[in-house]
């Protein structure tokens, strides 16, 4: 009884604050509800959070859970959440799922911590909207680190003169992979206009990129010079036309 009115009070916030459907499921497998995002236009997203609730009568901001229930959470393509309510006092908080966490999944049972400051409310609403954006939030941080990383070490090989061959086969790889990740990232941005920030955080370690990418194009131009025009050509298939194919690869 207490777990159920644990769950009814959860989808009647969530509806209440966020103004996202929940659906609770009749069979309990280790998911109690889903909850769907929806627009400003209340049209779905197409972003659904998996959800497990754990109700309590006392106020405490941990949680015990089964590690094969943590097992099965992560196996979801979807983002999972372990929400906490605190019955007598109408609190609710949660936990998002980190699949990069280290849960100690070795033992039988695992405790959960939860941070009082992801409390469902009104002013959480973006916050709990990032849930979702989660693992792209991650893939675009080692994204831009790779790539900033890149640009400040290549820059002070760019200030040596001279087209050493073994060098300049590198530089253009990673001058490659650098166009193809920062694309990666705009098209990913531009499929979830959430994400933007990211970028917008990043955009002083990556305002020199222009010059960067001016230099890499006058270094293969003097490589064609003292090496030959088809040089680079050879290079070009060596390196089976500079492919790129996994982003952090």
């Amino acid at each position: 009884m207490i777990g159920d009115a644990g769950e009814h009070l959860l989808a009647a916030q969530i509806i209440h604050y966020y103004g996202f459907p929940c659906r609770l499921t009749n069979i309990d497998i280790g998911i109690d509800m889903e909850i769907e995002l929806v627009d400003q236009n209340y049209k779905s997203t197409g972003e659904i959070i998996k959800a497990q609730v754990k109700t309590k009568t006392a106020e405490e901001f941990e949680v015990t859970v089964k590690s094969g229930h943590i097992k099965y959470w992560n196996s979801f393509n979807l983002p999972a959440v372990i929400f906490l309510v605190h019955l007598e006092q109408g609190n609710i908080y949660w936990h998002a799922l980190d699949k990069s966490e280290n849960y100690n999944l070795s033992k039988r049972n695992v405790k959960i911590a939860f941070d009082p400051k992801n409390k469902v409310g009104r002013k959480n609403k973006n916050e709990f909207i990032r849930i979702v954006h989660h693992k792209n939030e991650r893939l675009l941080f080692s994204l831009y680190e790779w790539v900033d990383e890149t640009l400040r070490n290549d820059e002070l090989i760019l200030e040596d003169e001279g087209t050493d061959l073994t060098i300049f086969e590198q530089l253009v790889y990673k001058y490659y992979k650098v166009c193809f990740l920062i694309n990666e990232a705009d098209k990913l941005i531009e499929s979830t206009p959430a994400l933007a920030w990211v970028k917008k955080k990043y955009s002083s370690k990556l305002i020199n990129f222009g010059y960067y990418s001016h230099n890499i194009k006058e270094r293969i131009e003097e490589c064609k010079i003292d090496h030959g025009p088809e040089i680079f050509d050879q290079l070009n298939e060596t390196n089976n036309n500079w492919s790129i194919n996994d982003p952090l690869n």
